[in-house]
């Protein structure tokens, strides 16, 4: 690859860690990667031009499907954890496991539903913070949701999906 012929904004892929970012320019020999609002420098040797980044992230949902599947029914819990949730993808990059664990918990929380599951329990983590917003957001402007609160400490939520009679 031809650093030169670089455009900011490109997707980059750093082979050795799988981690994907954006193009910012060059700084003496490294190259200047903006990976989640963090510049990080990383040699041009360890860097692959990405040209779909929708090819990168794709869409693991069959894998998430052949997961929740071994459930006859739904489990009252989940765990987003991904040693937990898919373990295979523990090394993969942080986007990556970030839209898996993202399509695992809305597919977890459809069945629940169509199951009719009176509670269920997500455990996202603390963490970050990450998965954490994007769980509560969803649920929060989800019509199937009738109420949900956090419980251990922040680290999960309860959500609630009909009125009991």
């Amino acid at each position: 690859m031809d650093i030169n012929e670089l455009w900011v904004g490109d997707f980059l892929k750093v082979k050795s860690s799988g981690v994907i970012g954006r193009y910012k320019g060059l700084n003496e020999d490294k190259v200047a990667l903006n990976v989640d609002n963090d510049i990080i420098l990383v040699s041009p040797e360890d860097l692959e031009l990405i040209d779909d980044i929708e090819e990168e992230t794709e869409d693991k949902s069959e894998e998430i499907e052949e997961a929740l599947s071994q459930y006859a029914l739904v489990p009252d819990e989940l765990d987003l954890h991904i040693e937990k949730l898919n373990p295979k993808l523990i090394n993969s990059a942080p986007q990556i496991i970030f839209n898996h664990q993202k399509q695992a918990f809305q597919q977890y929380l459809n069945k629940a539903f169509y199951q009719k599951k009176y509670a269920i329990v997500i455990i996202h983590g603390k963490g970050e913070g990450v998965l954490k917003s994007e769980v509560l957001n969803y649920i929060r402007h989800n019509k199937k949701v009738f109420t949900f609160q956090s419980i251990h400490d922040g680290g999960a939520v309860e959500v609630i999906l009909s009125k009991k009679l």
